[in-house]
């Protein structure tokens, strides 16, 4: 069963312009309805943009985060824009971005931002954050302590 898209194209556009804007070059990945990752069209607004290969958004975040992608995930589907704080399989945190491109380039687009710059993707609305970030070391962007507990 596909997804329907039924919400504010001007509105999903002016987000992903904004985002583009404040963070030129995001990481970014294109993703089927399905949540697997496609080849990504070339937008000229993508340019220069490095590209994200995996198979999933979940692949690229570390376990205990996964569930936050799945919130941003569902969070796209009610609105046409998701965003989800989580720790990176790498151990970095970074903000997950979703944009529903998917009437006027037939993908999902993902943009990955790391944590120094999670600010410039507020314009996707709240993040899910989860409190395993906190306690393995990574700095959540809204919080100014830092532990130094190893991530498992």
């Amino acid at each position: 069963m596909a997804l329907a898209v039924h919400h504010d194209l001007p509105t999903r556009l002016e987000a992903l312009r904004r985002l583009l804007d404040r963070e030129p070059r995001p990481s970014v990945v294109a993703i089927e309805e399905t949540g697997l990752f496609t080849t990504t069209p070339e937008l000229p607004e993508l340019a220069g943009c490095p590209r994200l290969e995996g198979r999933s958004g979940v692949d690229l975040v570390h376990p205990r985060d996964r569930k936050a992608v799945v919130d941003g995930w569902l969070r796209l589907i009610d609105t046409g824009l998701g965003r989800a704080a989580v720790r990176l399989v790498t151990g970095d945190g970074a903000t997950f971005s979703f944009v529903d491109l998917r009437d006027v380039h037939g993908v999902i687009l993902g943009i990955i931002v790391p944590d120094s710059t999670t600010g410039t993707a507020a314009d996707l609305g709240p993040a899910t954050d989860t409190t395993p970030r906190l306690a393995c070391g990574v700095t959540n962007a809204a919080s100014s302590s830092k532990r130094t507990t190893p991530c498992p």
